[in-house]
């Protein structure tokens, strides 16, 4: 007995489409298959050089080392205001994670466990979805990270503004750093552009014996105490015969304070040429300018 309503060549129109439609979700599971076995098949690798600007992740991609693996994770964050952390970070396994209410996790191990001086590693597992709100503040966005990233515009200006640094910080990823850390930055990549304070006074011997090699008969004094820098004392041997030849038997002395990082005093000793112009003779550099260092000096 039909329902009065039902049609029985509707049923059967029903069954056909039912049928087809079956058919595609079968087809279209094959070629999701087919399409698994081909990404698993590919494996991405990263471009430190190209990619390192915006990260993007897959499962299967392959990095350098594990240490460009991390810095990838942390230039993600920053580009994509999420403030991600490692919860694991040993020689053979690195796992990120995003908030503790966030399903986003990145999982990566060694590419071959065997080999030991292999360092490349690959994502083993990764689920790119995050259930959380993005963040203002990035922790991952340090006083290092921005001296290394605006290093060029340092080496173009050594006095480049901190309130401007500021603001390109603020244009460029959103995060608001305060003055202080920029004072820190800009200490950081005067000290990549210029090289470490402590290293050049350790370069002290060979600047001076070079000085002695390519212009001999310079005058040259360095006092230390207890292997530490006291005081230094240079005149060049060309200076000292040119001064002789065409200067005015007229010198004077004066000195200043240095603002580097180590404090001190330099002290200079000039004349007077045939132009009426300063002609410099010697320079000292001392600890502080007192009566000891002035008649050192003298």
């Amino acid at each position: 007995m039909c329902c009065p309503f039902h049609d029985p060549k509707d049923t059967e129109g029903r069954e056909e489409d039912a049928i087809d439609f079956n058919f595609h979700k079968l087809d279209f599971d094959l070629q999701d298959d087919d399409g698994d076995d081909n990404d698993q098949a590919y494996e991405p690798e990263f471009n430190s050089e190209i990619d390192m600007e915006n990260p993007s992740f897959v499962k299967g991609m392959v990095f350098a080392s594990r240490e460009i693996f991390k810095d990838a994770i942390r230039q993600y964050g920053r580009k994509n205001k999420y403030n991600l952390k490692l919860v694991r970070n040993d020689k053979k396994k690195v796992k990120a994670i995003c908030k503790s209410d966030c399903i986003w996790s990145l999982w990566a191990a060694k590419f071959d466990p065997n080999d030991a001086a292999d360092p490349t590693c690959q994502i083993k597992t990764y689920v790119p979805y995050h259930g959380c709100l993005k963040d203002s503040k990035n922790k991952n966005i340090t006083s290092t990270f921005i001296a290394k990233h605006y290093l060029d515009k340092f080496m173009t200006d050594p006095h480049y503004l901190i309130t401007l640094l500021q603001q390109d910080v603020m244009n460029e990823f959103s995060h608001h750093v305060s003055l202080t850390k920029c004072i820190w930055t800009r200490l950081k990549a005067l000290e990549i552009v210029n090289g470490n304070h402590k290293e050049q006074y350790g370069k002290i011997y060979e600047y001076l014996s070079e000085l002695q090699v390519t212009n001999k008969g310079t005058t040259i004094i360095c006092k230390l105490d207890c292997r530490l820098f006291q005081r230094m004392y240079v005149c060049l041997n060309a200076i000292k015969q040119e001064f002789k030849a065409g200067c005015r038997r007229i010198v004077s002395i004066d000195g200043c304070s240095l603002k580097g990082y180590y404090i001190g005093h330099l002290l200079v000793e000039v004349g007077i040429d045939a132009n009426d112009c300063i002609y410099p003779l010697i320079d000292v550099v001392v600890k502080s300018k007192n009566y000891d260092s002035w008649c050192w000096f003298i």
